[in-house]
């Protein structure tokens, strides 16, 4: 994201890599979304659209990885954050906020109404909620640094933080399916612990960090690397059976604090940082793809009124023809396109520090 591009974020290309792929796989999982509860669980175009959004679920914990790597990596004193960072994201918030809000007003043709404006801005349209939830980790980063500085203290929050905001809650959630008494009874017991600082994504934030530091042995990356291929098996295909069962389309797997998508985000990230380790050859390549790094924020912002547009407004059909070739194409050419959308707003000043 903008905010947390640092001239020496450019010169690390795995990360920049890693961002611009995170962009397209987001702008994936909101295209395949878009006929999720509308088809029949049994049919072919359900299950390659549970296979798209299935496998794309990484992309936002990358995000938040990549800005661990980054913001706990040096030292930043609170009015530096609250000035520069917090600020620069709450503006885009409110603006991009007020944008979506207004844009059903224009595709209905209707009369705008103030207090149903200011609501929706308010509430932020559905994918913004991430901008809240960066502001959040922003305000902890000096105490998560304290931390982060200190090997075997990080190490204990992640572990921590692997119980608590992603096992225990997804083990609730499966028995929950069993026992409604005693998932609510585990329930109950967890929040007693008031664990409340490693829960959230706080963890993504601290293992960013951790594995962008660590050297791990070539065993290590592959039982990684393996879980990771499973935690993505279990995303899709545990989603087919429990949406099967239940006879409608499940999203207990599809959450980002799972543990099935936290071992295919830390695999990606892993693989990343293996196969991309080296900078590109010449300053004009590193320039490049630095600048297509700090412009994915804006693919994140601009992708979904791009959907809008072509389903609401030029009444195309993700779904047109064969998804298993749809899906990924109206993602590639969504994605091309917001990132042109957003080159060009990067090229305009006052937007370009504000907007994207």
């Amino acid at each position: 994201m903008k905010t947390i591009l640092t001239e020496k974020a450019s010169r690390i290309t795995y990360l920049d890599i890693l961002r611009i792929s995170a962009a397209f796989f987001i702008v994936m999982i909101h295209v395949a979304a878009e006929n999720w509860s509308l088809l029949p669980i049994e049919s072919f175009s359900w299950n390659m659209v549970n296979l798209y959004d299935g496998t794309a679920r990484f992309g936002v914990p990358i995000f938040v990885m990549i800005s661990g790597a980054l913001f706990l990596d040096r030292d930043y004193s609170y009015q530096k954050i609250l000035k520069t960072h917090v600020l620069k994201i709450a503006i885009c918030y409110l603006l991009w906020s007020a944008i979506y809000a207004v844009v059903p007003y224009i595709r209905h043709r209707e009369m705008l109404n103030p207090a149903a404006v200011l609501t929706r801005m308010f509430n932020g349209h559905s994918h913004l909620w991430f901008l809240i939830m960066l502001i959040g980790l922003y305000l902890i980063v000096p105490f998560l640094r304290r931390i982060a500085v200190k090997k075997d203290l990080a190490k204990i929050f992640v572990i921590l933080s692997f119980l608590f905001a992603f096992f225990v809650p997804q083990l609730i959630s499966v028995v929950g399916l069993f026992s409604k008494d005693a998932s609510r009874l585990m329930s109950d017991f967890s929040k007693v612990l008031n664990l409340h600082f490693v829960l959230g994504y706080s963890g993504y934030f601290m293992l960013g960090y951790l594995l962008s530091k660590a050297t791990l042995k070539k065993g290590t990356k592959i039982v990684l690397i393996i879980a990771g291929i499973c935690g993505a098996g279990i995303t899709i295909g545990g989603t087919l059976g429990l949406s099967l069962s239940m006879g409608k389309p499940q999203t207990m797997l599809y959450d980002y604090l799972s543990v099935n998508v936290l071992l295919t985000a830390v695999a990606v990230f892993i693989a990343a940082k293996e196969l991309f380790a080296r900078k590109p050859n010449s300053k004009v390549g590193m320039r490049r793809l630095a600048y297509l790094s700090k412009c994915s924020f804006g693919v994140y912002l601009i992708h979904p009124l791009l959907i809008v547009i072509l389903v609401t407004g030029l009444k195309m059909d993700l779904l047109g023809f064969s998804p298993i070739l749809s899906i990924p194409l109206y993602s590639i050419a969504i994605f091309i396109m917001s990132y042109l959308i957003s080159m060009l707003l990067n090229k305009i000043p006052f937007v370009n520090k504000w907007v994207v």
